[in-house]
Order: structure tokens, then sequence, then C-alpha cells
């Protein structure tokens, strides 16, 4: 269970990284 909350936190920063270009683009 511990490693499923890890890993879902990894994949969240993972999202931001790649949306965060895109919002100065707007």
């Amino acid at each position: 269970m511990k490693h499923l909350i890890n890993q879902r936190k990894y994949t969240f920063l993972f999202i931001r990284i790649i949306c965060l270009p895109f919002l100065f683009i707007d």
C-alpha cells in the first residue's frame, strides 16, 4: 500500500513537469 501511494506521488510530479511548459505558453 505504501508503495502505491509513493508511485502515485511520482506520477503526479511527472504530470506537473509535462504540464508546466504548456501553462507558460498560454
